[in-house]
């Protein structure tokens, strides 16, 4: 399985702001958890996608212990 490391964002980070310095914003959402907004960088985001398509199960790394 593939791993993709993430960070946390703040909420006050803008998006078009965020790729322009080459940094993919998202959000995780998941049951009985409130979504959290994460960034990525692009060439690792890339990366992974090149390996594992567009409908892969990637584990993401960064977030801490849920």
């Amino acid at each position: 399985m593939l791993t993709l490391a993430v960070e946390k964002r703040p909420e006050s980070a803008k998006a078009p702001a965020l790729r322009r310095a080459g940094i993919v914003p998202g959000v995780v959402y998941g049951a009985h958890y409130a979504a959290m907004p994460i960034s990525v960088q692009a060439s690792a985001f890339e990366k992974v996608l090149r390996e594992a398509g567009e409908a892969a199960i990637v584990s993401l790394s960064g977030l801490g212990a849920r």
